[in-house]
């Protein structure tokens, strides 16, 4: 008799002041039984919000103010979870310097759908 291996989700949280973007990238990755929402977090501070809902990724839009701190904040308090920032529409530059905060991927504001989906799951495989 066969036995099938049963993955667990992909523990996900968004941050957004805008609830239409949390909305949709809820709505995004709740199609995909491989992922689980955890979390909606609308403004700083996130790390206790994160500490009770055990994400592995945070999905960060980048318009929150004080994105880049909340990386950096989150880098230095540990290993998880790592954070992809969402809707980018920014310079080279500025995407080393997100790097440098801890950021594990970025995602420019005209991805695709697939490319959310695929980077949540390279990311989560602990790669950037």
């Amino acid at each position: 008799m066969p036995t099938s291996l049963i993955v667990p989700a992909v523990r996900v949280a968004l941050l957004s002041d805008s609830a239409l973007f949390r909305s949709g990238l809820h709505r995004l990755l709740g199609s995909d039984p491989s992922f689980l929402v955890v979390a909606e977090l609308t403004a700083p501070p996130v790390r206790d919000r994160l500490r009770s809902s055990v994400p592995h990724i945070l999905l960060v839009d980048v318009q929150t103010a004080g994105a880049l701190e909340i990386c950096r904040e989150l880098r230095l308090n540990g290993a998880r979870p790592w954070v992809i920032l969402a809707g980018a529409e920014r310079d080279e530059r500025w995407a080393v310097e997100a790097l440098k905060t801890g950021v594990r991927g970025i995602l420019s504001k005209n991805a695709t759908v697939e490319s959310l989906l695929k980077a949540v799951r390279i990311v989560h495989q602990g790669e950037v």
